[in-house]
């Protein structure tokens, strides 16, 4: 009966020690996606906000580009109100 008792201990220590080497190996594969996943998240945010730099740019050429086009018609159009003002008068 000593006997018997001894040998559920020892698969019990075997079982713990098992346990614990899983239990190592798990907790490094968790470490390992943490920093893939942190890693990926990273280089998404690098490249999302890169693209958005460009769009700003890109934006930014068009804001100016309309203005100018503004400008110039309301140049046209202050020329065309002198002109009908003229043939009016």
């Amino acid at each position: 009966m000593l006997s018997s008792l001894e040998n559920q201990v020892i698969n019990l220590k075997e079982s713990v020690g098992d346990m614990k080497d899983t239990l190592k190996v798990v907790l490094i594969r968790m470490e390992k996606l943490r920093e893939d996943s942190k890693e990926f998240v990273l280089d998404t945010l690098r490249s999302t906000s890169e693209k958005l730099m460009v769009r700003d740019e890109d934006l930014k050429a068009l804001v100016t580009a309309m203005k100018e086009e503004i400008a110039k018609l309301k140049g046209e159009l202050t020329i065309c109100k002198a002109a009908l003002e003229s043939q009016m008068s």
